[in-house]
């Protein structure tokens, strides 16, 4: 099955349905936004970011039995920013970006994960990094990041191993085109291949 979300009731809801677009389910039907549901590796939950809790993007998992919700949606995280764009490792410990207002327009971005046992640990200390994708092995962890190349910074994906320790490992950049901003990796079932979404800037570094 796939999972999306959608304003299609009306407000933003986690939806499912069948690769033919048969089956079309409402999993959340709240009235607070709901975004970026992501399958756990053996598909019995979704985990997403939702703000039905204080108004700001906290993660939610919900439990899933033959496409249907098995229960209510329980609560991941609740920082004092936006957790969003989760991935899910096979040991259950989901990664995600924490976003948090530094001015009165700017933000940064680091990755950050929830451990299995509810403790919140940092992979990344940002400041812009985000789409975190774990392959499917959980060994490898992918993610957006500025890279400056010829004076000036563009979003690159970059990788790095996951290591279960508190201190951030040494990421290498996967892609160097300062013409274009790279987002929103992908990784293949098998594993052998990474996809992403590529813009082409315009005049003054517009997209």
């Amino acid at each position: 099955m796939i999972a999306f979300d959608s304003e299609s009731d009306g407000n933003r809801d986690i939806f499912v349905m069948m690769p033919d677009g048969s089956s079309m389910t409402n999993l959340t039907n709240h009235g607070a936004n709901d975004f970026d549901p992501v399958w756990s590796p053996d598909g019995s939950a979704i985990v997403f970011a939702s703000t039905r809790d204080a108004g700001h993007f906290d993660l939610w998992r919900l439990p899933l039995a033959e496409g249907r919700a098995a229960g209510s949606p329980s609560q991941l995280t609740s920082g004092v920013g936006h957790e969003v764009t989760p991935t899910v490792a096979p040991d259950g410990t989901v990664i995600y970006a924490a976003v948090t207002q530094t001015g009165e327009t700017e933000v940064e971005s680091r990755l950050e994960e929830r451990r299995p046992d509810g403790s919140i640990h940092l992979v990344t200390e940002g400041p812009a990094d985000t789409s975190p994708a774990l392959s499917p092995d959980g060994a490898t962890l992918a993610f957006s990041r500025p890279l400056v190349q010829a004076g000036a910074p563009s979003a690159e994906v970059w990788t790095m191993p996951r290591e279960r320790s508190d201190a951030p490992a040494a990421a290498t950049p996967v892609t160097a085109l300062p013409l274009t901003e790279e987002s929103g990796p992908v990784w293949s079932r098998d594993g052998r291949f990474l996809f992403a979404t590529s813009l082409l800037r315009g005049e003054a570094g517009v997209l």
